[in-house]
């Protein structure tokens, strides 16, 4: 049995142990020690890292009561050993989790949705909800999470058992047989988990819900707390004054700057799209409608190569292919009145090291040289008139 110290401590950032038992696992060692600090991961939340004597501890492996760390180098039984917590990574998770823990009871106390959900890792942090939120009750729901926080709410662990569950009220996805581990953060929450949790709300700093997207008929809410909410704060104010320099506007004028940026852009865009109907409905009056129709054009969106495309189909029954230059070789867009060319665009895509495809008009890309890219084309399109 290891005694838990993570349990007693959840700050302690180093401790001493005697190896009880040191065995060969696959590549490593399984070491056992009387006592350990490294969490082993559970209630959502992940393993510890860290090293013991010096030695990477590349895994925990719990047994029954027994924790197994796992190392490069075995240890003698009885040594005394010095384990190390990799302690900014156990901070984070903490304050992820105990953020988590927050917001979860809020909502449950307040709409009555429960946590069905809940990711944690380096990266991202998810809580899933069975009811939808709208975005007065988001802000609200941060609002009184921080407020939480600022009141710096004691966070109380402690194992009861089943007869005291009764007169408990609690978050849980379970219904428990046995003695339960309940961590209790103030008045916002008490929830069922076998994580490791700050001492005090006040050490999570920060919550803050970056993203709220309906899910599976509820909600799923992202969020970032203590460190990774101020970082995410830094990048984003970083990202504004960058914005802010490039339009020349005062930062707290980004948004109708990138606006007058978007609405300019729009206009431009009708302006480029009336110039290519015009130039188009020119060009079509001066292709032949007799044979096949390959042409070079410059500079044409995926979408202007459809309207042409769409406009040619009017002028001939024959296959009609526009190239667009790109650097290292062609956009193309390829199709026939009434017909699929799908056969003849795999033809040439396993010719020219093209992608792409399509049904009633066929779009890719292709490599190589332009007079190739047209004599290949020309001989498919006869090929298949038996020409």
């Amino acid at each position: 049995m290891t005694k838990r110290l993570y349990y007693e401590d959840s700050f302690k950032k180093h401790f001493t142990a005697t190896v009880l038992e040191c065995q060969r696992a696959q590549n490593l060692y399984a070491i056992k020690l009387d006592q350990s600090a490294f969490f082993p991961g559970g209630g959502g939340q992940p393993e510890d890292y860290g090293t013991i004597n010096g030695q990477v501890v590349y895994k925990l492996i719990e047994e029954g009561e027994t924790l197994c760390h796992m190392v490069e180098h075995p240890f003698e039984i009885g040594q005394k050993v010095e384990g190390k917590i990799n302690f900014s990574r156990r901070l984070d998770f903490m304050q992820q989790h105990s953020g988590e823990h927050i917001l979860s009871g809020i909502i449950e106390r307040l709409y009555g949705y429960s946590n069905v959900g809940f990711h944690l890792s380096e990266e991202t942090v998810t809580a899933d909800f069975d009811g939808i939120l709208t975005d007065n009750q988001i802000r609200e729901i941060e609002k009184l999470a921080n407020e939480a926080i600022r009141e710096d709410q004691a966070v109380v662990c402690k194992v009861y058992t089943k007869e005291q569950l009764e007169t408990k009220v609690f978050r849980s996805k379970k219904v428990f047989e046995h003695d339960v581990r309940l961590v209790s953060i103030g008045e916002s929450d008490c929830c069922a988990c076998c994580g490791v949790h700050v001492k005090r709300a006040g050490q999570i700093g920060l919550i803050k819900i970056l993203s709220a997207q309906k899910h599976r008929g509820g909600m799923r809410l992202m969020l970032k707390c203590g460190l990774r909410a101020l970082e995410d704060y830094e990048n984003k104010l970083n990202q504004n004054r960058e914005i802010s320099r490039l339009l020349s506007v005062p930062i707290e004028e980004v948004t109708s700057g990138v606006r007058g940026l978007w609405e300019e852009k729009q206009d431009l865009k009708q302006k480029l799209y009336s110039i290519e109907e015009k130039y188009f409905n020119t060009l079509i009056e001066t292709i032949s409608s007799h044979g096949p129709i390959c042409r070079v054009e410059e500079g044409l969106t995926p979408d202007g190569l459809r309207r042409l495309m769409s406009k040619l189909f009017l002028k001939t029954s024959w296959p009609c292919f526009i190239l667009v230059p790109e650097e290292g070789g062609f956009k193309y867009a390829l199709g026939q009145r009434d017909q699929t060319l799908l056969p003849l665009c795999k033809a040439l895509n396993e010719a020219f090291e093209g992608r792409g495809g399509g049904k009633d008009i066929c779009q890719g890309s292709l490599k190589g040289e332009l007079s190739d890219i047209q004599e290949r084309f020309k001989e498919l399109v006869f090929a298949s008139q038996g020409k």
